[in-house]
């Protein structure tokens, strides 16, 4: 693939599970990220498109997946939407992710190299996700580091226990302040130096992964919108005068990568002034 920067991309996004699953009921043979067949490839080609977006490619936990199923009304909405429905056809969110990981069932690590070297073959980019706001509830950072996340001294809604050395700690969930708490993550804190400073690490090793990134949830890693959103739970460190995303950039830039936000409430200019390449109309989108 060419590694100027492209002024008007097209890009194609595609659920890597339910995209595999159905290649494989096509073929009849199993089918991973490593072995897609070349008229694929030719296809996206025709239709003029520059990047696959390969969205939820990274591993997730079982404890993320549980959590979801449990819900009261899970089994419900699940039924409206596939009738015939069975508990090992639920993988879990892709935004609850325990690892920056290819899992096995689609191919591992070694699987995206491949499909990546298959696509620049055919002079097209690979995107991937990436969600700095929360991780997984699999995710090790919980028992590595509970003190990196949001934390109330004792239960309050939106939270969920994690015993540490002291004892145990409230963590929250992420959330989006509109809606309820995603129950299956727990929530980042930014006000540490600690935290942006491993997140901007991860944001490197997915960038030699891929040729673009779509950033979950940017705005939310705004300063003002992150302090907003979480102005009453305390705080152990004073919030940066940098903006996160501006450094996070910075640190991961190289020629022709492109940076891709969801954003919401307006925030696409701000967060373009801030290093992304391009971000959602969400407007349009909705």
């Amino acid at each position: 693939m060419a590694s100027g920067f492209i002024e008007h991309p097209l890009v194609y996004e595609l659920n890597a599970r339910c995209w595999l699953r159905a290649l494989t009921a096509r073929h009849g043979r199993r089918i991973e990220l490593g072995d897609v067949p070349e008229e694929e490839f030719d296809s996206w080609r025709r239709l003029g498109f520059t990047h696959i977006w390969m969205m939820g490619v990274w591993t997730t936990g079982p404890r993320s997946r549980d959590v979801f199923l449990r819900q009261p009304d899970t089994a419900g909405r699940l039924k409206v939407i596939l009738p015939d429905w069975r508990e090992e056809d639920v993988a879990g969110s892709p935004y609850a992710i325990a690892a920056y990981r290819v899992p096995d069932s689609l191919g591992a690590d070694a699987g995206l190299r491949a499909f990546r070297e298959q696509l620049h073959r055919h002079d097209l980019g690979l995107l991937l996700d990436f969600v700095p706001n929360h991780v997984g509830l699999d995710h090790p950072w919980l028992q590595e580091h509970p003190d990196w996340f949001i934390r109330a001294g004792r239960r309050v809604p939106g939270t969920f226990p994690v015993p540490t050395r002291e004892g145990e700690t409230w963590i929250a969930h992420g959330k989006d302040p509109n809606f309820p708490p995603w129950i299956d993550t727990a929530q980042l804190d930014y006000r540490l130096p600690a935290v942006r400073a491993a997140t901007i690490e991860q944001l490197q090793i997915v960038a030699t992964m891929c040729d673009g990134v779509r950033c979950d949830m940017a705005m939310l890693l705004l300063n003002d919108v992150f302090e907003q959103n979480w102005e009453g739970f305390p705080r152990s460190s004073p919030t940066s005068d940098s903006e996160f995303w501006a450094n996070a950039i910075a640190a991961a830039r190289r020629p022709g990568f492109l940076f891709l936000a969801e954003a919401y409430w307006d925030l696409e200019a701000r967060l373009q002034s801030l290093g992304f390449d391009f971000t959602y109309e969400k407007r349009v989108l909705d």
